[in-house]
């Protein structure tokens, strides 16, 4: 008889525990589905960026195509280059605007989805994006425009076929050539970091004004960032 009431005791407490933990489990699948919400989003901007490097990087490899392997073909197509960098100016400032954007909405999916009095919760949420958005990101496209492509460029044109090409073409034509290619090249480039720094900036105060407003209890995105 005392082994079966133990029996039945023990039995209430494993239905007890087993509840119990179903409700944890529901928390823990909640939790998961609002920060999926949020990544999303994180994933739709770096998305983003490896669409544009894929277009760069194929559009380039149209340019050399066209532009050719000697110094006359360069001399005679150099203006594939041109449109290589309005390509690079218009991709980077529409990524950068669709930066700001889901920036925006990360911002407001946080709010109509955690519980804005855990502040633990809250400032995770925003460092997460500081660290995905501001640091990663940005260092992505910079790595990918800014280091590699433009140097891969500078080596190829600059530093290979033109400076090849001194000893043997018309010096004055050849110093116009050389000093037109540095000054389209170096102008491109510094347009690109230009617009980079601006909108890393802009990320980087859109976070912290959205952060003190967090703290000073406003969660008014709009009227935040407006």
């Amino acid at each position: 008889m005392r082994r079966s009431i133990t029996i039945l005791i023990l039995a209430a407490i494993m239905i007890i525990c087993l509840s119990a933990c179903g409700m944890d489990s529901s928390k823990t699948n909640s939790v998961d589905n609002v920060r999926d919400e949020r990544q999303v989003i994180l994933d739709k901007i770096n998305e983003d960026v490896d669409d544009v490097v894929e277009i760069l990087n194929a559009e380039l490899q149209t340019v050399y195509n066209s532009v050719g392997e000697t110094y006359d073909s360069y001399k005679e197509n150099k203006q594939c280059l041109t449109v290589w960098y309005d390509l690079v100016e218009t991709e980077t400032e529409k990524l950068f605007e669709n930066t700001m954007n889901y920036s925006y909405d990360y911002y407001t999916t946080l709010v109509a989805t955690v519980d804005m009095n855990d502040s633990v919760d809250v400032y995770n949420a925003m460092d997460e994006y500081l660290d995905e958005v501001h640091q990663k990101t940005f260092d992505k496209i910079y790595e990918a425009v800014y280091d590699k492509l433009f140097n891969e460029i500078y080596n190829k044109y600059y530093d290979g076929i033109i400076a090849d090409a001194m000893k043997e073409a018309e010096y004055g034509e050849w110093l116009s050539e050389s000093a037109g290619y540095l000054d389209a090249w170096t102008n491109a480039r510094n347009g690109f970091y230009e617009d980079w720094l601006e909108t890393k900036t802009d990320i980087y105060d859109d976070w912290f004004r959205v952060k003190t407003e967090f703290y000073n209890h406003n969660f008014d995105i709009e009227s935040i960032l407006d």
